[in-house]
């Protein structure tokens, strides 16, 4: 009697962490960044999709705020290695974008397209930090899914033939920030 015991709680003790475990995983993507001027590569492997404050829709004095009556805004960070705990542990979303060492990030505004554009940056993190902004046209991002808390697609970034993202993603919402920056403590 005493071993089915064991076993029983060992078993949902393995059951609960599972799923605790994969309410936390990061979605995953695939597909490569390059950077051809100097020579690097990542394969991407993992996503997030965060919610936060719209940076581009201005709000006065408090545009950094997340206000329920204001748009947010979608931030796709697509990793070569898994780095939701520290997304996890930051309270804003600056925080999850820095934690990208080896990958591309973007934002998506909303399902009209706001911004015009696509905001993006390719990061690598051999030898000196490398990192290069720039502003795709939004044809560069194709979505199977454009839903509130769900985004799937493909993203295909071409900065002149020097620095290059190809992704699929199929990500669910990961985690939604009150704040762009910390604003106090």
């Amino acid at each position: 009697m005493k071993v089915y015991k064991v076993i029983s709680i060992n078993l949902v003790a393995m059951m609960l962490a599972a799923v605790a475990s994969s309410a936390f995983a990061a979605d995953k993507a695939s597909g490569t960044v390059v950077d051809k001027i100097d020579p690097a590569s990542a394969d991407i492997k993992y996503g997030y999709l965060l919610r936060g404050p719209d940076v581009y829709f201005d709000t006065g004095a408090n545009g950094d705020l997340y206000d329920p009556k204001n748009p947010t805004m979608l931030r796709i960070i697509l990793s070569s290695t898994d780095i939701g705990a520290q997304i996890r542990e930051c309270v804003n979303l600056s925080c999850a974008t820095e934690v990208l060492k080896d990958g591309v990030y973007f934002d998506y505004a909303n399902g009209k397209g706001a911004p015009h554009d696509l905001p993006c940056e390719i990061r690598f993190s051999a030898g000196d930090d490398h990192k290069w902004n720039n502003v795709e046209k939004l044809g560069a991002l194709t979505l199977s899914s454009n839903k509130p808390d769900h985004l799937a697609g493909k993203l295909h970034i071409d900065f002149g033939g020097y620095h290059e993202a190809d992704v699929d993603f199929d990500l669910t919402l990961f985690k939604t920030f009150k704040t762009q920056y910390q604003l106090s403590n």
